[in-house]
C-alpha cells in the first residue's frame, strides 16, 4: 500500500504536468490533493512545494483568496528551500500580474537570481518561464543564459528561445517558439507566445507571422482548461466552438482560414460568427477584437 507521502509526491508531479499542458482546472484539483496528502506525512519536505504549487495555480486562475491563504501557510523554514521559494515567487508574481501591477515578475526575478548556482536549474527554468509568459523576459533570460551547458536541456532551450524572441520583439521567432512549446506539450506557454506574436502588429514581419500565430491561438485555445472564455466571464454567452471562431476572427483571420484550422465548412463558420456578434452585441471584427482581447487576459 502506498504511503501518503508517495501519493502526495506523485500527485504533485501530476499537478505541475497538468498546469504546463494547459489544464489549470485539473492542476488545481491535483495540487489540493497533494497538499492534503503531504500534510499527513512529509519526510522529504515536499509539503511546502505542494502548497506553493497550489498558490501558483490559484493565482493564475484568478483566485487571489486561495492563493494568499496558501502563501500565508508557508513557514520561513519552507521558503528556505530553493524550490519552494521559486514556487511561492511564481504565485506572488501571478497575483501581481492579475492585479495589473507594473512590474509583476519582480518576485520571480528575485527568486530566480537567488536560485542560480544552487543546483535546482529545472525549477529555476520553470519559474523563469512564468516571467516570460508575463512579458517580462529580460532579467530571467540573463540567468538562463548563464546556466551550465550540460544543465540546459531541450525544454530550457525552448524557454530561452521564447524569452529571447519576446525581448527582441520578433514575431516570426515568437511563432517558432510557440510551435516548439506546443510540440513539447507546454500548451499554456505556447498560447501566450502566439498571442504575444499577434500583439506585435507594427513589426515589419508581423503580417507573415500572423497567420501561423492565429492557427496556434485557435488550436491551442480550444483545448485549454479553463478556456479563455471561462476566464473572461462570458462562458455562459458562447459555446466552445463559438469562442474558437470568435478568437480566430478577432486576430483578423479570414473565414476560409478559420474553417481550415477548425475543420469546419465555410457556411458553419459564418453561422457561428453571426451568433457571436448577436450574443456579444458587437457589429464587426474591430469591436469583436476588443472584446476577445479583454476576455483572453482577464
Amino acid at each position: 500500500m502506498f504511503s501518503s507521502e508517495a501519493v502526495g509526491i506523485w500527485t504533485l508531479g501530476a499537478a505541475w504536468s497538468a498546469f504546463m499542458q494547459g489544464d489549470a482546472d485539473g492542476a488545481l484539483t491535483l495540487a489540493r490533493e497533494a497538499t492534503h496528502e503531504l500534510a499527513w506525512r512529509d519526510l522529504l519536505a515536499f509539503e511546502g512545494l505542494a502548497i506553493g504549487t497550489r498558490a501558483t495555480v490559484a493565482a493564475w486562475l484568478g483566485r487571489p483568496d486561495e492563493a494568499q491563504e496558501c502563501l500565508a501557510r508557508l513557514t520561513p523554514g519552507m521558503r528556505a528551500l530553493v524550490i519552494t521559494d521559486l514556487e511561492a515567487a511564481q504565485a506572488e508574481s501571478w497575483l501581481a500580474f492579475r492585479a495589473g501591477e507594473p512590474s509583476p515578475a519582480a518576485s520571480v526575478e528575485r527568486a530566480v537570481e537567488a536560485a542560480e548556482g544552487r543546483h535546482h536549474d529545472w525549477w529555476l527554468a520553470l519559474a523563469a518561464l512564468s516571467a516570460i509568459r508575463m512579458g517580462q523576459p529580460s532579467a530571467v533570460c540573463a540567468v538562463l543564459r548563464r546556466l551550465p551547458a550540460h544543465h540546459s536541456g531541450a525544454s530550457v532551450r525552448l524557454f530561452l528561445a521564447y524569452g529571447d524572441a519576446l525581448e527582441q520583439g520578433d514575431p516570426a521567432a515568437l511563432v517558432a517558439a510557440a510551435q516548439g512549446l506546443e510540440t513539447a506539450g507546454y500548451l499554456a506557454a505556447a498560447y501566450d507566445a502566439a498571442r504575444q506574436a499577434l500583439a506585435l502588429g507594427a513589426h515589419p514581419d508581423a503580417a507573415s507571422a500572423a497567420r501561423r500565430a492565429r492557427v496556434i491561438v485557435t488550436r491551442v485555445g480550444a483545448v485549454l482548461s479553463p478556456s479563455p472564455t471561462a476566464r473572461s466571464g462570458i462562458a455562459d454567452l458562447l459555446t466552445a466552438r463559438e469562442w474558437a471562431v470568435a478568437s480566430a476572427a478577432a486576430t483578423r483571420a479570414r473565414n476560409r482560414e478559420i474553417a481550415e484550422s477548425l475543420g469546419l465548412s465555410h457556411r458553419t463558420v459564418e453561422n457561428h460568427l453571426a451568433a457571436v456578434y448577436r450574443k456579444l452585441g458587437v457589429s464587426g471584427r474591430d469591436e469583436l477584437r476588443e472584446v476577445v482581447t479583454a476576455a483572453a487576459i482577464a
